[in-house]
């Protein structure tokens, strides 16, 4: 039985000057994922900070999380996935490999752009959050469990 560890990140950022300018971001393959093996299991959840504005052209050193397995459910304010774009998972999974070199981690990102806290309420409420112009968001903290 897989041992998975949860801990629950809202908007949080590490920044790296180092990140910044050209380079490739290699996550681990899920193919690679093992039933016997320890994952911890980070959620990344918010609004636009969370999807993030990086370009990716920007990044000027390679990063090889091959411990680090990555899935993102994000979206920006269009609806749309990018993988020109990368958000602060980039910054966690650096200080993640540099701090636990051998421990395994899941990071799964549901981040929606344009959305409030209304939208991350776990008693959402659809007429309370159309008061902020984006109700079709929806119950994003049930979307997100």
């Amino acid at each position: 039985m897989n041992k998975i560890f949860l801990v629950m990140v809202i908007a949080l950022l590490f920044y790296n000057k180092d990140i910044f300018a050209q380079a490739a971001i290699n996550f681990g393959d899920p193919q690679n994922l093992k039933k016997n093996e320890t994952y911890y299991l980070i959620l990344l959840g918010g609004q636009s900070n969370m999807v993030g504005s990086g370009k990716r052209v920007d990044i000027k050193c390679d990063y090889e999380f091959n411990t680090i397995f990555y899935y993102n459910f994000g979206m920006n304010q269009s609806f749309k996935i990018s993988n020109k774009n990368f958000g602060p998972e980039i910054g966690i999974s650096a200080e993640l490999k540099r701090h636990f070199p051998d421990k395994k981690f899941i990071l799964i990102k549901y981040a929606i752009g344009g959305a409030s806290l209304l939208d991350w309420s776990p008693g959402y409420d659809k007429s309370v959050a159309a008061i902020t112009g984006h109700p079709e968001f929806g119950a994003m903290y049930d979307s997100i469990m």
